[in-house]
């Protein structure tokens, strides 16, 4: 941040957080007036950020319901083609489906 000696006007290049959350008192470089700087003002916070974050954790969700929904409906023919995923249904308490989707032979 840049601070004006409000006695001679020179500029000078702060950082903003040696000014701490009250301010402080500098010293002029060029004139040595001595001066209480106030700390800079925070920015506006921003509006509508949230509604961003919830849109994506809402989209976030759907996709894992979506994907929990088809591995259950479509759990025979996922163990048909990977027959490991027995385990993985048998951790969260699914029973594979029948291949033929439970119909049995008529």
């Amino acid at each position: 941040m840049i601070v004006s000696c409000p006695e001679c006007a020179a500029r000078f290049e702060v950082d903003p957080t040696a000014l701490g959350p009250t301010g402080r008192k500098l010293r002029c470089g060029k004139c040595a007036y001595v001066w209480m700087q106030p700390a800079p003002a925070l920015p506006p916070p921003r509006r509508g950020r949230w509604r961003a974050a919830l849109a994506a954790a809402a989209g976030a969700a759907t996709v894992v319901v979506l994907a929990a929904a088809g591995g259950a409906v479509f759990r025979g023919e996922i163990v048909e083609r990977w027959p490991a995923a027995v385990k993985l249904y048998a951790a969260v308490g699914f029973a594979p489906a029948a291949p033929d989707g439970g119909r049995g032979s008529e």
